[in-house]
């Protein structure tokens, strides 16, 4: 018999401007190749006096306004700025501790992508998720195609053919399996090792699916369609466990927590929580 799942709770957002992300590359931001503390110039407001035994006027004064020039980490974690006075006549001052300032700025720096690509699709890619060691890329594009690809070249390693534009792709690796959204009102199961369809979930919806998510195990799968539904399936039998009837509209995307919750929002304005 068919269960119908109402959310714990549901929260109503404020009106906005839908927004269609449309990525034509695939890239990536170095964080582990960048230094532990950026040198990031930015403003700060000293919040101790602090002084050195060759200095007979302080370094610092309580209050005194601050830029803060580069930084640096120490011994046991600890960082020290180095401080150009903002007051009388500019000057370097030497290293003090970053904990004896109070920020008041920061100074964004742009960033670079460490690679940049052509994903070898022909059209619009609507999907992405990639592997946790960041070493494979799954996309997936409205000219109906999955493509894994080596984020070390860009290469593609394998690519299957589907029946549907492709919206969402979610990677398990706990069950080695991608789980896609597919224009054909189902979700298709690729083999994350060898790229084959491995099993396809109907049933579940009456419109195409746009959102999908597997807990942390990768038991369960959630998904969630163009017209408000949702259906919660068993990953390994291939078989729905539960619909979740409530959003009216488009549900965009889906995040599950550990195995017991899920929360979805949609263009209706509203985030809910269900227990799965």
């Amino acid at each position: 018999a068919e269960l119908r799942m109402q959310p714990l709770c549901h929260r109503a957002q404020t009106p906005t401007v839908d927004v269609v992300i449309v990525l034509v590359r695939v890239c990536f931001l170095g964080m582990a190749d960048c230094p532990a503390v950026k040198q990031v110039p930015s403003r700060a407001r000293a919040l101790f006096s602090f002084t050195t035994a060759d200095r007979e006027q302080p370094i610092l004064r309580v209050g005194q306004e601050v830029d803060i020039a580069e930084t640096e980490e120490r011994e046991n974690a600890a960082v020290w700025c180095r401080v150009v006075s903002a007051e009388e006549q500019p000057r370097t001052w030497p290293w003090v501790p970053l904990s004896f300032v109070a920020v008041t700025h920061f100074r964004t720096e742009e960033k670079t992508p460490l690679r940049c690509f052509e994903s070898g699709h022909t059209s619009l890619i609507f999907g992405v998720d990639c592997t946790a060691d960041g070493s494979r890329i799954v996309t997936g594009s409205r000219d109906k195609t999955l493509r894994l690809h080596s984020s070390a070249d860009g290469s593609t390693l394998h690519s299957l053919q589907l029946p549907g534009f492709v919206w969402r792709v979610a990677v398990c690796e706990a069950v080695g399996l991608v789980a896609v959204g597919c224009w054909d009102h189902s979700v298709h199961l690729v083999d994350l090792d060898t790229f084959a369809a491995v099993g396809q979930l109907q049933g579940g919806h009456t419109t195409h699916v746009f959102s999908v998510a597997f807990d942390r195990a990768g038991r369960r799968l959630v998904s969630g369609d163009a017209g408000g539904g949702m259906a919660v399936w068993d990953v390994a039998r291939r078989t729905l466990l539960h619909r979740l009837a409530g959003h009216s509209q488009l549900v965009a995307d889906i995040s599950v927590s550990g195995g017991r919750l899920a929360v979805s929002a949609s263009h209706d304005r509203t985030l809910r929580v269900w227990r799965l």
